[in-house]
């Protein structure tokens, strides 16, 4: 099979983009935020006099309800967008040479050489490509970076038993 080259830049977009789906989809986090909005929807319901569901006041409800549908996510995203600003590296432009041997990933300041069996997993999102090195470090590739080599791509992570791959 012949090399692979791909080149690709992630935007601050598509970072904090992923990032934030990422992190709501974790189970403890959908029921915070579903227990967070029943009670600003039980908090709303005693303030307007209709039913008082829980005992506590309508104000702490309130409070706590509007951290994790308000506060929380905002945070989240400001906090996002400042480490991606922070992180040179990531802002680089990659090129990724895949062949049957190694992964080559050059970015404008460094250099580094990955064996697929040093590869933890890769993964197929809607838009993106996570090669991870570890189960929490992965260098994210724009899919559409692929273009129509996409389907070469994926034969080669699959001609690797030992790796464990995600593909829609």
């Amino acid at each position: 099979m012949e090399e692979i080259i791909v080149q690709s830049k992630i935007t601050r977009d598509a970072y904090v983009s992923f990032v934030f789906t990422s992190i709501y989809k974790k189970p403890w986090l959908i029921i915070i935020t579903s227990i967070s909005i029943l009670l600003m929807l039980s908090a709303l319901i005693q303030l307007v006099g209709i039913y008082q569901l829980f005992s506590m006041q309508p104000y702490v409800q309130l409070v706590f309800s509007l951290f994790f549908t308000v506060f929380f996510p905002i945070s989240l995203r400001m906090q996002t967008r400042r480490s991606f600003k922070m992180m040179r590296k990531l802002q680089e432009t990659m090129i990724y040479h895949f062949n049957e041997e190694e992964i080559l990933i050059e970015g404008e300041t460094f250099k580094k050489r990955l064996n697929w069996d040093t590869i933890f997993k890769i993964k197929e999102l809607k838009h993106l490509i996570l090669i991870y090195q570890n189960k929490n470090v992965a260098n994210i590739v724009l899919k559409d970076s692929f273009g129509d080599k996409f389907p070469e791509f994926k034969t080669m992570v699959q001609s690797h038993p030992r790796l464990t791959s995600e593909f829609i």
